[in-house]
């Protein structure tokens, strides 16, 4: 029987990776958020009510 085992890198292992490989952080840790967590952020930032955050808001969501 093949079991196949996905697991993710822990930090330890991307920085194991990083200076074992020379490889850049950013090609190694994906420039995104996952859906979920960018919801709870953008609640959290207007339940403050604060016009700077409202703006920084916006940049959240082009990401």
């Amino acid at each position: 029987m093949n079991v196949h085992v996905i697991s993710l890198f822990s930090k330890d292992d991307i920085l194991v990776i990083h200076r074992l490989f020379d490889i850049d952080f950013k090609d190694l840790i994906p420039p995104f958020l996952k859906n979920e967590v960018t919801n709870h952020i953008k609640t959290a930032l207007r339940e403050l009510k604060n016009k700077k955050i409202q703006t920084k808001i916006k940049n959240l969501e082009a990401v």
